[in-house]
């Protein structure tokens, strides 16, 4: 069902209030017709024709003044002063006859009649005017005090200031009527218009300021399912109107049991990866403890530099190979009593942590692989990379069920001295509390 405005006559959509182009409002009741029904007009009475006055009349009028009426010059001094009061008289004015008309006569002026002075009351006697001055001698000048104001400039008393008016919030448009992308959002009751629209179609508020909407992809997609599912006043299913039975497919149920199936074939798929996201979760959250091996091995040593200078607790104390040089694929293994949860390891290269100098004299390990193995037996390979400088590096592992670590030198940076070693200063654990 669609309208005309009853003033620009600009189309309209059906329940649109007010008009885009104009903004009048707009009736959608039954009756509407009637109230905006053209109203007949009626003619303008002709007004009756009006004598000639250049005709001559039928009658010549009387020469002379009229009878009844003082011909002399008015009277001098005052206005009687009997009788009862009368309203004044208009001058008589005797029309002008053209000689063409009545031959026999001369033009004669017209005779002006002055009216009779104003009447007064009985018994008053007639007195000039006053004079201008004093006239404004008779008026009584009236002070500020007089007035109910305080002489001098008025200024404001102080006040406290008050309440701020809290910022009026912009209603939200109904659900059965939601945004769309390019639309005009109205300020004054947030409903979206058409962008050539210029007055609200609610509330015929102006949209020369009004906002344009700017939805994203996921809103669009939102907005148009639920403008599917809105049905006008008298829609029916096409099964409901034909008495049929009418079979459906079953598109929520089959997208369901797709989104089931991606999510299983995922999770199994990236099961190492999630676990692994929960278990730094759980690290993070629980905290971290040092935790210490039973027992500790290595594949060679140094003669007065075993295995165990490197869980020492010192840090001028190293565990380095037999064989000088930078040490490649030489092992130190190290066992715990328990499984745990290994979620950090802490190496200090070098055999010294504290000076420089002595540092670089000896070589420190730049890779080392650390081989993980678990309670099950199982094993997972983590690759250190160090930077060549003074101090402990630590390193994320993340691991549970850990029973046994090795760590595999594979690379190493060469000191100073001649016939150097590559040494490490000590090994720390933490585990999951």
């Amino acid at each position: 069902m669609s309208q005309a405005c009853p003033v620009c006559t600009a189309g309209l959509d059906e329940g649109e209030r007010f008009c885009g182009e104009c903004g009048a409002y707009v009736d959608w009741s039954d009756n509407a017709h009637e109230e905006h029904a053209p109203v007949a007009v009626e003619p303008d009475p002709v007004p009756a024709p009006v004598p000639d006055r250049g005709r001559v009349p039928s009658t010549p009028p009387p020469s002379g003044p009229p009878t009844g009426l003082p011909t002399g010059p008015p009277p001098s001094g005052p206005p009687p002063t009997s009788g009862p009061p009368s309203r004044p008289v208009a001058p008589v004015v005797v029309p002008k006859v053209s000689t063409a008309e009545r031959p026999d006569e001369a033009p004669a002026a017209a005779a002006v009649v002055p009216p009779p002075p104003p009447p007064s009351k009985p018994g008053a006697e007639w007195k000039p005017p006053p004079p201008r001055d004093a006239l404004q001698a008779m008026v009584v000048p009236v002070t500020e005090k007089q007035a109910g104001r305080q002489p001098g400039a008025q200024q404001p008393a102080p006040q406290k200031p008050g309440t701020p008016l809290a910022k009026p919030k912009r209603p939200r448009p109904p659900v059965d009527d939601p945004i769309q992308q390019g639309d005009l959002v109205c300020g004054n009751c947030g409903i979206g218009n058409k962008p050539t629209r210029k007055f609200c179609r609610r509330c015929g508020t102006t949209l020369a300021e009004a906002v344009v909407a700017k939805l994203s992809w996921w809103r669009r997609w939102r907005n148009k399912r639920r403008l599917r599912k809105v049905k006008h006043a008298g829609a029916r299913p096409r099964a409901a109107r034909t008495g049929r039975f009418q079979l459906r497919f079953p598109t929520r149920l089959l997208t369901m049991l797709l989104i089931l199936g991606a999510l299983s074939i995922g999770g199994y798929a990236f099961r190492d990866v999630l676990g692994g996201i929960y278990g730094t979760a759980r690290d993070r959250i629980a905290g971290t403890e040092e935790v210490n091996p039973t027992a500790i091995e290595a594949s060679s040593s140094q003669r007065g530099h075993g295995p165990e200078e490197a869980r020492d607790g010192v840090s001028n104390e190293y565990w380095a190979p037999a064989k000088a040089g930078d040490g490649r694929g030489e092992k130190l293994n190290l066992e715990f009593e328990d499984p745990i949860r290994l979620v950090y390891v802490i190496i200090t290269p070098g055999i010294t942590a504290v000076d420089e100098e002595l540092f670089l004299t000896q070589g420190r390990p730049k890779e080392i692989n650390a081989v993980v193995k678990r309670s099950d037996g199982t094993t997972e390979i983590k690759e250190f990379r160090f930077e060549d400088k003074l101090g402990p590096a630590k390193f994320s592992v993340g691991v549970s069920d850990v029973v046994d670590i090795t760590f595999e030198i594979r690379s190493a940076y060469q000191g100073t001295a001649a016939g150097s070693h590559t040494a490490i200063a000590e090994v720390e654990f933490q585990a999951r509390k």
